[in-house]
């Protein structure tokens, strides 16, 4: 480590069942995924230097960040309905070196699971167009579940209903903040895009009922407005089976490229499912009845309207 390098912090987290899940701490927000050099990276984002042409897709954790980050990068980079030859890791804000940022050419579409006060002042500063995604917490918990038992870098092996315990948890409390806490990071996130209008909200389950009608939504938001035809193709380039068939192996060699050990053997991957109402198949009755009042307890004051199947 170089004396310009700060030591990150590593912490296993328990879950109901005594399984640690290994994340990073940076300056009181918790629950970070272990990437190298995070706390450097993380405090270097201050530094970022936004552009106005830049497009930042944000998102929570398993909750359309690839699908959208594909969409919007085909509309700003002409229309044309071909997926990326570049992973979205490379435009991750938590991920990767603000330097190797700077060298990207413009337009860029940067990606974030980032609570609003730990985005780049600049991005808000240049008033950069930003798509946020919000998706139902049960199938982004259920998705995220998969997600960290797959990591091999989590080094996570509990069980469906041990982690549960673990998300009965995510009330909010002061001072602490969480990375992996749906309920914060949309509730925040909701009330701050109704005072800026820089900020496009999508809603997962709506978008999957009807992808052209956002395609052309968001193409319009960004000032790039699009035919319909257009719009389907993007849309249908889009599909979760689409994306998983063309852009997993792809995604796999980069991810490989630069840590071989990253996915356990058998892990389905990046690319699960991506479907609305996948949670029945893993909440029990009793589970769903907990979960239901901790969702009406910690979004008690906020009109987000949300969609389950």
């Amino acid at each position: 480590m170089s004396s310009e390098e700060e030591e990150d912090r590593i912490v296993k987290v328990p879950d109901g069942n005594g399984h640690t899940i290994t994340t990073k701490d940076v300056d009181g927000l918790y629950n970070l995924p272990p990437f190298p050099r995070l706390t450097t990276r993380m405090h270097n984002l201050k530094n970022f230097q936004a552009r106005e042409t830049d497009v930042v897709v944000c998102a929570f954790l398993k909750c359309g960040t690839h699908w959208l980050w594909e969409v919007v990068s085909m509309i700003i980079h002409g229309g044309e309905a071909r997926l990326s030859d570049e992973p979205k890791e490379h435009y991750f804000l938590e991920m990767v070196d603000i330097s190797a940022l700077d060298k990207s050419p413009s337009p860029r579409v940067l990606n974030t699971h980032l609570p609003v006060d730990w985005i780049p002042p600049e991005i808000f500063k240049k008033k950069c167009k930003i798509v946020k995604i919000f998706r139902n917490p049960k199938d982004a918990y259920t998705s995220l579940y998969y997600h960290l038992k797959g990591l091999a870098t989590r080094e996570y092996t509990g069980t469906w209903d041990g982690y549960f315990e673990l998300m009965m948890k995510m009330e909010s409390k002061p001072g602490v903040r969480d990375y992996t806490n749906w309920f914060e990071f949309a509730h925040e996130w909701w009330k701050y895009s109704k005072t800026d209008s820089s900020v496009l909200t999508i809603m997962y389950e709506e978008m999957k009922r009807d992808p052209v009608s956002h395609v052309q939504k968001i193409s319009d938001f960004l000032g790039q407005p699009l035919d319909q035809n257009v719009c389907m193709k993007i849309a249908k380039e889009c599909r979760f089976e689409s994306m998983q068939a063309k852009k997993h192996d792809f995604l796999e060699k980069f991810i490989e490229s630069s840590d071989k050990n990253i996915w356990r053997k058998g892990a389905t991957g990046m690319y699960r499912k991506g479907a609305v109402g996948d949670w029945k198949n893993h909440f029990t009755v009793s589970q769903n009845e907990r979960f239901d009042a901790l969702i009406r307890e910690c979004l008690k004051d906020c009109d987000m309207q949300l969609t389950y199947e």
